[in-house]
């Protein structure tokens, strides 16, 4: 959707590259190989990427569409997640791949960005010079390049010059020059182009036939579905006057009417406009006293005046064809003076002058940021949304953009978050759905900010083959974009440290365990191996930032040692790091570990297990445990990578056995990505969480338990594969997830039973289902088995 600002915050805008602040979520394509797509992003190369990122500027654009959102950095740079299947995102992956964290859009040369803004399926952004380049879909022609049809997966320059805004909707888009003069192209089925033409499209800009125009903004329906959808069209004048044209079914014009379309800019209503945005069927503008005002469809509330049912009636529907004040909090008296205001589909957000963010309207995904969420919960009036902490009201803001059931912003120090409906990523927050919305929704309901704040370059160190003896280190940098210092706990997941050490070159660590981080710090240090036995090295390291655990990340080191018979007679272990790659999310890859013996005894495995923190990773097929491999002959362990998220994800296959070190350890590391062109579309996803997980008191005994749930709500648009459920005594570690069938009994329910469980002890037990696209999420119960019958003597009487 769109988003509007006064001319004033433009200026305030575009002077935050200078603050000392980087964006949320924007490091995580930085490191070698990290891209979603596995392409080449842009101008960053391998040897680049570390002084970028030490470099990168605070953001000072946000664009929230329909399921992908982009941003740019006070450097220039354009990052684009969510949504990939038109190509977007910008990136150059012809594969239609999606991403869930940030991607640098390819724009050619040294060009740089000055401002953005996203359609349905395509995205646009004018550069400092006054180019205009766009990308993604280009069903209408919407992308402005001469032809209509295919897509463009990196950006296209536009055949106009001096633009200096630009505002994509649906399936059309409008710009404004230096000039004044304001173009539209795309699709015109309402007419939205405003040049007295209704029908039809147009692959180059056509001029509106509107003088003076200081912003224009194009709103209408997401155009997702198919050609020709109902859409409008504002703008404001250098002298404050607004019109809009195009659509006018529900009185979105703001013309005291509703009606046919209007091919023609038609007055605006209100008098001292200095900002104006287009929603789907409404529309909002700031006027005279910097107070907001909306006209159009109230059937969300999306107005702000905390009616649903008027005051007119338009098409059937509730509305107000002529710009009405937006109320204040509570619905007393009017909202506080804002700077910004964003018309989203059903919702809509501005920033007051204070710097806070309200939202009203439709609030069935979260997308009013107030913690709460569901059909029950509509934003009636304008209300704050919550701090990132949830204790107080979100301030601080520099800009705000209502997408379709979504919701993303900039603070003033340049840190991006979002908040509402995440079906293909558009939260940028690493995870796909995380289903903390009613109803298990895949939506956060309360602003997040873009996921991958905390990084280490390179992400993964492999020293390869080294003599007992030597000590050969690699330099690695830990960077974070957060606004504030964090504590980042580090935790080691998988494998063992034994053989690495990490000397901190940046004063940053506090403690044995945890690092202090500063903005823009860069935290250098050397990791160090030094075997002392040959044999297979392999650890992985968990860097969870304490306020934002959220924004972990995963680091591997491996190696593995060598010393030519200095150990007589015993097997050494010796296995190269598993790589798999890129995996689409459902599905997975399996590859073959090589376990050799380079010692001299004879190899015995006894135990081959797979240490993952995110339960991605697993053993497929073991050849070697139980096996005697004698010297220089080798065994494999398939090992399969079955990814949930777009996250880079490392692991360790653990090895056991009577080598010279007892224990060896195999680095596995992998990326997910999302495929959106798959055939369940692009809203399917994994299903939702299994219901009424019970364990019935009556089933309870001493050694045994019975386990029933319900089947999800939603499957994610595609067929249950299975059910998981794991167990494990409270205190104690999971165990492995068992898979069951979709077959549910007479009663709906499926059922599992636990045996040779311990009297009077609790427990807790874990269900979820899956799909062919992924795991839902867990549900989770404890109980406690009766204590064991003590068997009573009889009496004597």
């Amino acid at each position: 959707m769109s988003i509007a600002f006064s001319q004033k915050q433009v200026v305030k805008l575009l002077t935050l590259g200078s603050l000392l602040a980087v964006v949320s979520g924007l490091l995580v394509v930085l490191a070698p190989g990290s891209q979603a797509s596995g392409t080449t992003a842009g101008r960053v190369s391998a040897s680049e990427s570390a002084s970028i990122a030490a470099q990168a500027a605070g953001a000072i654009d946000i664009a929230a569409g329909v399921n992908h959102t982009c941003a740019i950095t006070g450097d220039g740079d354009v990052f684009c997640w969510g949504l990939n299947n038109k190509g977007q995102l910008g990136n150059g992956d012809s594969s239609g791949a999606s991403s869930n964290t940030p991607v640098l859009a390819r724009l050619p040369g040294q060009v740089t960005a000055k401002q953005v803004s996203v359609g349905g399926q395509h995205s646009c952004a004018v550069t400092t010079a006054g180019d205009l380049y766009c990308w993604g879909g280009n069903t209408d022609g919407q992308l402005g390049i001469g032809s209509v049809g295919g897509s463009k997966d990196t950006p296209a320059k536009v055949g106009l010059g001096n633009v200096k805004q630009v505002s994509a909707a649906g399936i059309y888009t409008c710009a404004v020059t230096n000039s004044s003069d304001a173009y539209c192209w795309g699709d015109n089925f309402s007419g939205q182009f405003g040049n007295g033409s209704i029908g039809g499209q147009s692959s180059s800009p056509q001029q509106v036939n509107l003088a003076n125009v200081s912003q224009i903004s194009a709103g209408g329906e997401d155009g997702t579905s198919s050609s020709g959808s109902p859409a409008h069209t504002c703008a404001a004048t250098t002298s404050g006057q607004g019109y809009c044209w195009g659509a006018n079914a529900f009185g979105q014009l703001g013309t005291g009417s509703s009606g046919p379309d209007q091919a023609s800019p038609q007055k605006i209503d209100l008098a001292g406009i200095t900002a104006l945005s287009a929603g789907e069927i409404h529309s909002c503008a700031i006027g005279i006293g910097s107070r907001a005002y909306c006209w159009g469809n109230s059937a969300e509330y999306q107005l702000g005046n905390g009616n649903d049912s008027g005051p007119s009636s338009c098409s059937g529907e509730p509305c107000a064809p002529t710009p009405i004040l937006v109320a204040g909090e509570n619905g007393d008296g009017a909202l506080p003076p804002v700077s910004s205001i964003s018309a989203g589909s059903f919702h809509t957000c501005a920033i007051t002058t204070e710097n806070l963010t309200y939202c009203w309207g439709d609030n069935f995904f979260g997308q009013l940021g107030r913690g709460t969420s569901g059909s029950g919960d509509p934003g009636v009036f304008p209300a704050p949304a919550v701090s990132l902490d949830r204790t107080g009201p979100l301030s601080q803001m520099a800009v705000i953009s209502a997408g379709v059931n979504y919701t993303c912003g900039v603070t003033s120090l340049g840190v991006a978050l979002c908040w509402g409906y995440n079906n293909a990523g558009q939260l940028g927050i690493g995870d796909l759905s995380p289903g903390e919305c009613q109803n298990d929704l895949p939506c956060v309901p309360y602003p997040t900010p873009v996921a991958g704040q905390l990084k280490v370059l390179p992400d993964n160190v492999n020293f390869g083959t080294v003599k007992v003896g030597n000590t050969p280190s690699q330099k690695v940098e830990i960077f974070s974009s957060f606004l504030e210092r964090v504590t980042a706990d580090s935790k080691v997941i998988g494998g063992t440290s034994t053989g690495f050490s990490y000397r901190d070159e940046s004063d940053c660590r506090i403690s044995s365990t945890q690092l202090s981080i500063a903005p823009l710090q860069e935290c250098k240090g050397t990791v160090t191996f030094a075997p002392n036995s040959p044999g297979t090295y392999g650890g992985v390291l968990r860097l969870s930032p304490v306020e934002y655990p959220r924004s972990s990340t995963e680091f591997a080191a491996s190696g593995i040692a060598k010393d030519d018979g200095s150990v007589p007679g015993k097997p050494i272990v010796t296995a190269k790091p598993v790589a798999f790659g890129e995996v689409s999310i459902g599905k997975w890859k399996k590859s073959n570990a090589k376990i050799s013996n380079t010692g001299e005894g004879n190899l015995k495995i006894r135990k081959a297990s797979v240490k993952d923190f995110k339960d991605q990773f697993g053993i497929a097929q073991d050849n070697c445990t139980g096996e005697t491999i004698k010297p220089g002959q080798s065994c494999k362990i398939k090992v399969i990578f079955q990814p949930n998220s777009t996250s880079q994800s490392a692991a360790t296959l653990q090895l056991t056995s009577n080598s010279a070190r007892g224990k060896d350890a195999v680095s596995l590391t992998g990326t997910g990505k999302v495929k959106s062109n798959d055939p369940f579309g692009p809203n399917a996803g994994p299903p939702t969480v299994v219901r009424d997980l019970r364990s019935p008191t009556k089933s309870l005994k001493a050694k045994s338990a019975k386990i029933s749930w319900r089947k999800p709500a939603s499957d994610g648009g595609s067929s249950l594969t299975r059910y998981q459920v794991r167990i494990k005594q409270v205190g104690s570690k999971w165990k492995k997830w068992r898979s069951k069938g979709t077959s549910l009994n007479s009663n709906g329910k499926k059922i599992v039973r636990y045996k040779n469980l311990k009297p009077r002890e609790p427990y807790k037990v874990q269900a979820r289902a899956s799909n062919a696209i992924g795991n839902g999420p867990a549900a989770t119960i404890t109980f406690i088995t009766r204590a064991k019958k003590v068997p009573t003597r009889q009496g004597n009487g």
